[in-house]
């Protein structure tokens, strides 16, 4: 607990020392350790990270991808200064301000690339499935999911040839070689309506979240960190225009588009 804490007092003198050194025009702006789940590597992220370096020419930052639950855990000991994630219903919420940017509802389901052998045959079967190299991720809710998924339909889980905790990479892997995975609808939509990924059996089952900011309660914030925040919230603004935060569904979007294949 005082190792915590002291790293927290040091990370706030570090910060401080910081935005008085850069405001004088004497240093650099201290760079902000930023956190981000998968979900928004490849929307609000990219996005919001260009506006603050176009912004301010001090803007730094490191960014580290994981999933909440590995995210906030370095947030508390002060390896992070912010996250911009899914925020579970479960989530321990104590000691952390939130600041929800949207509220997602979505639904998993399997995919493959649009060149896969299976993709071949009008409706793969189950046990065709069974068959195929499977890439898993490495978090409970897909884990849970997928496992009540293949209960559902009578079949036992496939074994997976490659676990991660990586979106990116199973994108990656998915893209270019002939693996199967579960995805979330709302990250797969885009590249389905691209011609690049194919749904093979839809779920009826669906996630619901919200998604946003998370920082510690008393953390101090440098200038560089609140000039991110604002460019999250206007991006996500933009990127979600038509399902702004407030309990809309912003899933029916990515299954419209899911849909038009």
């Amino acid at each position: 607990m005082l190792q915590k804490h002291a790293k927290q007092v040091l990370r706030a003198a570090v910060v401080a020392e910081s935005d008085l050194r850069s405001f004088a025009g004497i240093g650099d702006a201290s760079e902000v350790k930023l956190g981000v789940s998968s979900h928004f590597v490849g929307n609000i992220v990219p996005m919001a990270l260009a506006d603050a370096v176009h912004h301010s020419s001090d803007f730094r930052a490191y960014v580290y991808e994981a999933f909440y639950y590995d995210l906030v855990p370095r947030l508390r000991m002060g390896e992070l200064d912010l996250l911009i994630s899914v925020i579970p219903d479960d989530a321990d919420l104590s000691g952390l301000t939130t600041e929800v940017l949207m509220q997602d509802k979505t639904s998993l389901s399997v995919y493959m690339r649009t060149e896969h052998q299976l993709s071949k045959n009008d409706r793969p079967l189950g046990s065709w499935l069974m068959k195929a190299d499977w890439i898993g991720m490495e978090n409970p809710m897909y884990s849970t999911f997928t496992n009540q998924y293949f209960l559902d339909r009578g079949l036992t889980s496939p074994q997976h040839k490659i676990k991660t905790d990586s979106q990116t990479l199973v994108l990656e892997l998915l893209l270019s070689n002939d693996f199967v995975a579960i995805l979330t609808d709302s990250i797969a939509a885009p590249l389905v309506k691209a011609g690049r990924l194919r749904r093979v059996f839809a779920s009826t089952a669906n996630v619901f979240s919200s998604a946003g900011l998370v920082a510690l309660e008393h953390g101090v914030e440098s200038t560089q960190i609140l000039l991110l925040k604002e460019k999250c919230r206007m991006v996500s603004q933009i990127f979600y225009k038509d399902y702004p935060a407030g309990g809309v569904d912003i899933g029916a979007k990515h299954e419209r588009d899911l849909d038009e294949r």
